[in-house]
Formats: C-alpha cells, sequence, structure tokens
C-alpha cells in the first residue's frame, strides 16, 4: 500500500487518467477499448525483451531498459571467451537485486569436460544451483552442433543420447530451455543469395562462421533435424528457439513447427528483418501468420552490454532499434532498414497481439516476470455501498483507488425514502455512469391492499428503463413487517412470486438480506466476532436471543431457502454472505444446491477470520465464480466527508491485504492474529470484479 500522500499524488492521476480511459469507454479488464496501440505509446507500455546479454556490473544498459520501460532476460551462453557461464550468473544475479523487478536471467552450462565421465553429474548440479540462485531457465548456444567435439572427433548434436538426463530435468520440473541451434539459413547459401544485407555484411566479414565454404560441417537441414529430434524426445519440455527457432527465412517453416510443437515459442531476436523480406512478396501471409501464432512469439533484440569501451554506442543501438520495432509492430507507417533493401510497411497489429508478443507470452513462459497483483493497479468494485449524496469527493477518493460502487436502495416501510435514494443514485449515476451503478427495492406500504402487486411491478418496469441493475429485499421483511393477523411476512410469501418472477424475467438480480448473523440468537458470551458482541450489547432492542417471540435464525434461512427452490431461474446474491456467515460449510451446501445463489461479503468477512483459514481458503478458491466483494459502508450528506473516506480506505486496504497476502493480521473484530488466504491472482480478480459484472450484468 501506498501512504496516504502518496495516494494524493501519483496514484491521483494515474487513478483519473485509468477513469477516463477505460471507464468512459466501457469497462474492460484492458487498460483501454482501442483495438491499436499509438507510435506515441510505446514509453507507457510495459515491455519485456527476452533476449538481452549483460557481461558487466555496469549499470549503463538495464538504466536506458528502464528508463524505455522495458524488463529484461539476461541470457548466459556459452560463447563469450572473456566471461564464464558462472561469471555471467554471477553478473546476472548481482543486476537482478540491483534492478530488482526489472531483471530475469538464464544460466547456461558449460560443455567443457563432456567427454568426462561425470559430465552430466556436475552439470546438473551446477543447473541446481543455478536455480537456487534465481535462474528463470535455460539457454544452449549453436556451439552444440556446430563448435564441441566429442573424444572421436564428431560434432556434437543437440539430440545427443547424454544431454536426455539434462533436458528430462527440465521437462520434468516444468523449467524452460531456450535455444540458439544453427543459424541463419543464410549461412549456408553463397553471398549473392543472401536475403539480408547484415548477414551478407557479416559472413563476409567472418568466412570461417559462413558455412557455405565449409561443406564438411553439418548442413542446415540437420541441425534443425536434430532440434525437431530433441522436441520428439521431450514433448513436455518448454522451449524458446532463439532467433526465430533458426527458421527465420519462412513462415510456413515456422507455422509447420508450431503445430507439431506445441510447446515451442520462438524470440524475435536480431531476425525482424528476415520477416521484412518476406513481407515484401507477401505482406498479408506475415500479418496473418503474427495473428493465427501470437501466443507463439517473443520480443527480443540480442542486445545487451558486452563490455565494450563505449557505452553510448550500445545504449544508443538499443533505443534505436526498440523504438523501429515498436513502430513496425504497432502501425502500418513505411519502415526501412540497412538490413533490407527498399521499405516495407508495419504490421499494426492488434493491441492483444501486441501486449502477447511484448510482454503476455514472456510472463506465461518465465512465470518469474508476471508482477504481482497491486492493489492499485486491479479494477476493483464494491458491490453492496450505501451512497446518499450528490457530493463528488466520494467517487472521486473511489476513482483515486480504482473502485466502483454498487450502490443499494433499501428501506421497504417508506416509498418517500426510497425515492430519495432512488433520486440520488440515478443522479450520481448520470455523472458517472461507468464508476457507480444501482440497485433499486420496492416499498411494502400496502403489502396487502389489492394493486400492491401491480403497482410495485410497474415501479420496477420503471427503474430498470431508468437503468436500475437489481432489486433489493431487506431483513424487514421476516423480522419487521406483519399481516393483518399480526405474523411476521416472510420472503417466501406466495404474494412476493409475482414481482420475484418479474425480476427474472427481466433478467435482474435479486439482492436478499434476509436475517442476521447467527450471532444475533446466540448469548452474548457464545458470540464469536466482537463487533456483533458489542452491537448486541449496546442494541439489545436488535438482540433476538433476548426476543424468542420473533422467527428464529432457522426459520428464516428455511424461508430464503423456499424463496430460492421456488424461484430456480431468479438470479440471487445473499447479501452478508447470505447471513451463513458462521460455516462455509452451510454456505458451501446452499451455494450447490442453488446454482443461480451467490453472495456478497460485505461486514462479514471477520466471520472467515474466525473459522479455520485452510478450510475458509479451500472454500473461497473451490467458489471463486460465487462470491463479490463488498463492504457495507455508507456516507451521506450529514456524514463528515474526510472521515468516512478514510473509513472506506482503511476497510479496502486491510481486507486486500487479508485475501492476497498471507500476512500475520490482526483485528478488532476477532480474538488473537491470524493469516491471511494470500489467494491467486485469478481468484482475486473474479472476487473483486469479474463476479459482480457477472451477478449484475449490466452494471459497467
Amino acid at each position: 500500500m501506498k501512504n496516504k500522500k502518496y495516494y494524493l499524488g501519483r496514484e491521483l492521476i494515474l487513478a483519473i487518467a485509468f477513469f477516463l480511459v477505460s471507464f468512459g469507454n466501457g469497462f474492460s479488464q484492458e487498460v483501454t477499448n482501442e483495438a491499436y496501440y499509438t507510435e506515441a505509446e510505446f514509453l507507457s507500455m510495459d515491455k519485456i525483451d527476452v533476449h538481452v546479454h549483460i557481461n558487466t556490473k555496469r549499470p549503463d544498459f538495464l538504466e536506458v531498459a528502464v528508463a524505455n520501460n522495458f524488463r529484461v532476460l539476461a541470457i548466459n551462453t556459452d560463447a563469450f571467451k572473456n566471461v564464464t557461464v558462472r561469471e555471467q550468473q554471477d553478473i546476472a544475479s548481482f543486476q537482478r537485486k540491483a534492478f530488482p523487478g526489472q531483471v530475469a536471467w538464464l544460466c547456461a552450462f558449460s560443455m567443457e569436460g563432456w567427454n568426462e565421465n561425470d559430465w552430466q553429474e556436475k552439470t546438473l548440479a551446477y543447473l541446481k544451483e543455478s536455480f537456487a540462485k534465481g535462474a528463470v531457465g535455460v539457454k544452449v548456444w549453436k556451439n552444440i552442433g556446430l563448435d564441441v567435439k566429442d573424444k572421436n572427433g564428431n560434432l556434437i548434436m543437440i539430440d545427443d543420447p547424454k544431454f536426455d538426463p539434462i533436458f528430462d530435468y527440465l521437462e520434468e520440473k516444468g523449467i524452460p530451455l531456450c535455444g540458439h541451434l544453427g543459424e541463419p539459413k543464410n549461412c549456408w547459401l553463397p553471398l549473392d543469395e543472401m536475403t539480408v544485407n547484415n548477414d551478407r555484411e557479416y559472413f563476409k566479414k567472418f568466412p570461417e562462421y559462413h558455412m557455405y565454404l565449409h561443406p564438411e560441417f553439418p548442413s542446415y537441414e540437420e541441425q534443425i533435424a536434430a532440434r525437431d529430434r530433441l522436441l520428439e524426445k521431450h514433448p513436455d519440455l518448454k522451449f524458446m528457439g532463439a532467433h526465430l527457432g533458426s527458421m527465420e527465412w519462412s513462415v510456413d517453416l515456422l507455422a509447420e513447427h508450431f503445430e507439431r510443437f506445441p510447446n515451442m515459442t520462438v524470440d524475435l531476436a536480431e531476425r525482424i528483418s528476415h520477416l521484412q523480406v518476406q513481407m515484401q512478396d507477401d505482406y498479408q501471409k506475415v500479418r496473418d501468420f503474427f495473428i493465427k501464432y501470437q501466443d507463439r512469439l517473443i520480443y527480443g533484440t540480442d542486445r545487451g552490454d558486452r563490455g565494450e569501451k563505449d557505452t553510448k554506442v550500445f545504449t544508443d543501438r538499443a533505443k534505436e532499434e526498440w523504438r523501429n520495432d515498436w513502430k513496425f509492430f504497432t502501425t502500418d507507417k513505411p519502415v526501412s532498414s540497412w538490413m533490407i533493401d527498399g521499405e516495407v510497411k508495419g504490421l499494426k497489429l492488434p493491441r492483444k497481439v501486441v501486449d502477447k508478443i511484448y510482454y503476455k507470452n514472456a510472463e506465461k513462459l518465465f512465470p518469474e516476470f508476471k508482477k504481482p497483483l497491486s492493489y492499485n493497479d486491479l479494477p476493483k468494485i464494491d458491490a453492496h455501498v450505501h451512497i446518499r449524496t450528490e457530493k463528488p469527493e466520494i467517487m472521486h477518493a473511489a476513482m483515486e483507488e480504482n473502485f466502483r460502487f454498487l450502490t443499494i436502495c433499501v428501506g421497504a416501510s417508506s416509498q418517500q425514502r426510497i425515492d430519495e435514494q432512488r433520486t440520488i443514485a440515478k443522479n450520481v449515476n448520470d455523472k458517472f455512469p461507468q464508476a457507480l451503478a444501482y440497485v433499486t427495492t420496492f416499498s411494502m406500504e400496502n403489502f396487502e391492499q389489492p394493486g400492491w402487486r401491480e403497482e410495485v411491478i410497474a415501479q420496477l418496469k420503471q427503474d430498470f428503463e431508468d437503468g436500475a441493475v437489481g432489486v433489493k429485499v431487506w431483513k424487514d421483511i421476516g423480522m419487521t413487517f406483519r399481516d393483518s393477523l399480526g405474523n411476521f411476512i416472510m420472503i417466501d410469501d406466495p404474494r412476493f412470486d409475482p414481482v420475484l418472477d418479474f425480476i427474472a424475467e427481466n433478467d435482474k438480480t435479486l439482492i436478499a438480506h434476509i436475517g442476521e448473523p447467527r450471532n444475533c440468537w446466540l448469548p452474548l458470551d457464545s458470540m464469536t466476532v466482537n463487533n456483533d458482541r458489542i452491537y448486541f450489547e449496546e442494541h439489545p432492542q436488535y438482540h433476538m436471543y433476548l426476543h424468542p417471540d420473533y422467527p428464529s435464525y432457522e426459520t428464516l434461512i428455511a424461508a430464503r431457502d423456499n424463496m430460492l427452490a421456488k424461484h430456480p431461474n431468479l438470479r440471487v446474491v445473499g447479501a452478508h454472505l447470505g447471513s451463513l456467515e458462521w460455516s462455509v460449510d452451510e454456505l458451501a451446501t446452499r451455494l450447490d444446491r442453488f446454482p443461480e445463489f451467490a453472495v456478497d461479503m460485505l461486514a462479514r468477512i471477520c466471520h472467515f477470520q474466525v473459522q479455520d483459514r485452510a478450510k475458509v481458503r479451500d472454500f473461497i478458491v473451490k467458489y471463486q465464480d460465487r462470491l463479490l466483494y463488498a463492504t457495507d459502508i455508507g456516507i451521506s450528506d450529514k456524514s463528515n466527508m474526510e472521515e468516512t473516506i478514510e473509513r472506506f480506505r482503511k476497510e479496502w486496504e486491510t481486507d486486500w491485504a487479508y485475501f492476497s497476502t498471507g500476512n500475520e493480521m490482526e483485528s478488532p473484530h476477532v480474538n488473537g492474529a491470524f493469516n491471511g488466504l494470500d489467494l491467486d491472482e485469478n481468484v482475486l480478480k473474479k472476487i473483486y470484479t469479474e463476479n459482480a459484472i457477472k451477478w449484475y450484468p449490466g452494471c459497467f
């Protein structure tokens, strides 16, 4: 959590920006609903470069990466003569600590000692040591297949059985392998047939690496076949082919391999020019390839700091390449490069494809990259509040915390009170249509008089047309209202049936606060949470334990269950954990029995905290689609605005800590310490956002 001063600064700006961009266009879990990025959004976009080499401890390259909103995957490689793989690992570990959250790294093993009997044992030990230090995967380089030989003088290929225990271990542990195996196909062609200028220049300068001149080495096809046999032997191995998997020359060949090997991805490092050459022949084919295989392509450059003297040279080159590539992927503007002859039109990929290429696919393959879901970043909904003021301060405070409201109208004893609440709700909804939705209610006045049902249905029809997304029934049904014979009117009374049917027919939701917490029927010294004990001690008139003439807890729950059984197509949210707050087992029974029944958590989270933590956590995970976050906080024109807003913030942040961390916590509501639930990100998203949208269709 940020401190209050921070909220009023940077976070307020971010929250308002989020509201204007996202809420103003309708709710989406994406930052915006625009289909495409612009070139100008380069700096604001969170990005990952999955192929860099950092062989020094100086900060220059990483400072530039951070300034350009890049996280990086630093790749150790058994390639550099001036720095060993162990030294590279030490450097990567150092940089990871120096730039927390910005750097992950792949380790590499040395081929030195291959012919020794203990090479496998030593290599596995080194890899396990690397993983313990933080490495997130392994890199193998082209020296396998093109340089290192066995004791008989034969080149060692990547499918050699001696590698199997290494790759078996990675496969078993789900650890990714990055493979730079072989070279671009141009390496086996004469200079005048090469397709990109950079290859032609390189192999002209270094003929010793130009395989066209060295037919005694394995062919391009043999290199690719060896890699493919490796993948066939290890079908569950997570494999990222460096440099487009050395299949840069043909998107058709890449597509064949993606279809053949479902766990294969590729990075784009240093091979985008090869795609651009193909686009000059068939632009649409390459663009279609990116769209179809958007989950298998990961952005990388092969840039970094290899120890050059002039840091400005490599930092400027990285900045230029990053921006040019962004322009190529996000716009349809002409793009040129010294690597190819002529120009090519940018791909202008959809936003969701760019997101995958630039960070989501990397986070999926290397989960360590994934940023923890933060309180501030997640769009949240408080699905049960009572907003009784049109003053904008509370809405601005909610925007700052990235919250939206579902405000609830209550007060069935007075049509005037309902009208006042509904007017406020409609007016605030008009001003903040993507930050507040509302639930209406109906009056119990004249319940037994002819025409009551028709009047209620007519009013609800108008409310739905005006924007109400549901209807609230309160605990006064069952605990206050009586019929002409003096009997309490229960929620399963047949006279409610036409109203409930009308709600269901209009695809609206009934939010039902029926009964009270079970503690209400217990003596004070048997109550399970302190807030109930204090409340009922101060308000004995509401303490049902002292009023046996009122319906029992069991009677009220049975009536509610009977209503659910009679109306199986009615979507119902039980307020306050459906008044089953005392037992996740009882609540699970109802959720299993009534598939159209969900519950919100308002003012009852403390009841989770006094139950068995493991059982509660398992319950929430199992029923993650049926639970809605809510607080029951209210605010009116009479409220002290500053104090109430601070109460909102404190409760929101405390609840987030309980659900999102496993930290030890304390609360005035319960005796003794307890631990947070440490829920998965996907569960948090459902509880805080997705379920409210699902159970109150049309709310946002």
